[in-house]
């Protein structure tokens, strides 16, 4: 055994095995050194051991099972078909889940889906920092209290009283907070069906419409309604997300359990891996289909989302967190691209674009050598980062790679379709020209020209300001194109392969390294996934890398 010095402890690990498949009498010939050496040397019992060890612990987490520790006693050597039964087991699974977790950053927690005006909490008891737990819930918005009470008061904690022949809330006027404050009504909420919770009356009013303060007729889920008198929490306070963050947290758990969903469906089906890019087939549970169908359009600036998302919404009710029905998503969606997590944790087109580069193509932006000019350079005041100096040399790969991404709202998973969002807004044009803009223009189109290059884009919709042919013909397309170039460049087949060489056998492997061009080469023909992990896991330089 040239340069491999005797391993007493390798001795000792062919022991306890031995020992452990019931073969005691084999225990004083290991007290032997020359028998311990020869049980460990390569090749033998000892090393076929101790890969089976590694196999089991890289694949599944957890040790060999007593039958395949046995199959190797005897056989002196891993059959392959245990490799592939390990492949095809609940542990790779969950193997699978963690090695995507790192390679997508996509755990979603902290990220808040819509202001105080569509969130409620219960009342605090007096000189305590903790809710009152009989005490009735009140929305946090001060706006909203405001518009119902003409004070920022919550309500009485009394029941509601309602006029007779007109239905409407009375109010008992209090001067000490000079707000007019009704009393409550207990409600069944979505989030909890079966169960009451006592709601200030104002906030559970189930009306679909109201009129808000400037006599404009507006639906009560919509941003405006927060000064609309006769709009509350809708129906079941459907519209809004209950005390605590419960429902803003299991909305969000939903949204992560989605992308692990989505890769175990592909592993377990052994469809392509290029499918974890290409696929329009996802599931949606409960807490999806209730934000989807009530809760998206109050996100208002805070968290950009609508019920249109390309793909159509089951009607499941919000409890029934492990019920996943699949549909299947059309317009511009692309694999885990597009996946509600995946356009949260990126909320940009540059940083979704980014994540892309280093996740699936192993390629990353970086700044010129010597870094970037001083910030009073003249050339810093260029709008166009693909031509502004020093940024130029990212951007300039950075924006067309972007634009795939210009027809998801940034800052929220909303679907921008053309027939809502033409790329050209004339009322936003007209707005411009008479020195005003609405909030719409504002927020979703180039409203007012900062700099002379940007005057010809005044009303555009903002992915196509600067835009050229190329990158509006990006846009349109969405993140599905970027996907087939780096499939058909075998730029995603070699990024892949070194992804998984890193997390089986060496961490600082390049992308460049010529180990990777046969794995790379096969598994570009199929993207079968299983048989390019076969291939790594029974390479020699696998084996070796967990020798002692």
């Amino acid at each position: 055994m040239e340069g491999k010095r005797p391993n007493h402890g390798c001795a000792h690990l062919c022991a306890g095995l031995l020992v452990c498949l019931g073969l005691g009498m084999w225990t004083p010939l290991l007290q032997a050194e020359e028998r311990q050496a020869e049980l460990c040397a390569p090749g033998d019992t000892g090393e076929a051991l101790q890969y089976l060890r590694r196999l089991s612990l890289d694949i599944r987490g957890h040790l060999p099972s007593m039958e395949e520790l046995s199959s190797v006693a005897s056989n002196k050597e891993v059959d392959p078909a245990i490799i592939r039964q390990m492949l095809r087991s609940d542990g790779f699974l969950s193997t699978m889940r963690s090695f995507h977790r790192d390679l997508l950053w996509v755990n979603v927690k902290n990220q808040a889906l819509t202001n105080n005006d569509f969130r409620i909490q219960r009342q605090f008891t007096e000189n305590d920092s903790n809710p009152n737990q009989n005490s009735p819930s009140f929305t946090i918005s001060f706006q909203r209290r405001q518009t119902w009470r003409s004070g920022g008061a919550a309500c009485l904690d009394e029941p509601a009283r309602f006029d007779p022949s007109s239905g409407e809330i009375l109010t008992t006027f209090d001067s000490q907070t000079g707000a007019h404050r009704e009393g409550w009504v207990e409600v069944e909420p979505y989030w909890a069906p079966g169960t009451r919770i006592k709601v200030c009356a104002f906030e559970a009013q189930a009306s679909l419409r109201g009129v808000n303060d400037r006599g404009r007729e507006v639906e009560c889920w919509q941003r405006e309604a927060v000064r609309a008198k006769a709009c509350g929490c809708g129906p079941n306070l459907r519209w809004c997300e209950s005390r605590n963050d419960f429902t803003r947290e299991t909305i969000l758990s939903a949204f992560n359990e989605q992308v692990h969903r989505f890769v175990e469906q592909i592993v377990r089906q052994e469809r392509p891996y290029s499918d974890l890019l290409l696929g329009k087939h996802i599931e949606v549970n409960g807490p999806l289909s209730h934000y989807y169908r009530h809760l998206s359009r109050s996100g208002y600036r805070v968290f950009d989302s609508s019920p249109i998302q390309n793909h159509p919404i089951p009607e499941i009710s919000f409890e029934h967190k492990e019920q996943w029905e699949t549909v299947t998503r059309e317009l511009r969606h692309s694999g885990v691209l597009t996946l509600p997590a995946f356009l949260t944790k990126f909320p940009t087109g540059r940083s979704r674009a980014n994540r892309f580069y280093n996740a699936f193509l192993c390629r990353s932006f970086e700044a010129p050598e010597g870094g970037l000019p001083a910030s009073e350079d003249e050339c810093q005041n260029e709008p166009d980062l693909s031509k502004r100096c020093g940024c130029k040399y990212c951007h300039a790969g950075l924006e067309p790679a972007a634009a795939y991404w210009g027809r998801w709202a940034e800052n929220g998973v909303r679907a921008m379709n053309e027939s809502e969002f033409p790329i050209r807004d004339q009322n936003c044009v007209n707005e411009a020209r008479l020195g005003r803009s609405s909030e719409r223009c504002r927020l979703y189109y180039l409203s007012e020209a900062q700099h002379p290059s940007e005057q010809a884009f005044v009303g555009y919709l903002k992915p196509y300001v600067f835009a050229d042919e190329d990158r509006q013909v990006r846009i349109e397309k969405g993140p599905e194109e970027i996907v087939t170039e780096a499939i058909e460049s075998g730029a995603f087949a070699r990024c892949t392969a070194r992804n998984l060489w890193a997390f089986l056998v060496d961490a600082s492997i390049t992308l460049e390294d010529p180990i990777l061009d046969p794995f790379a080469t096969s598994f570009g023909s199929d993207y079968d996934l299983f048989a390019i992990l076969e291939r790594i896991l029974r390479d020699e330089r696998y084996i070796k890398a967990g020798r002692f």
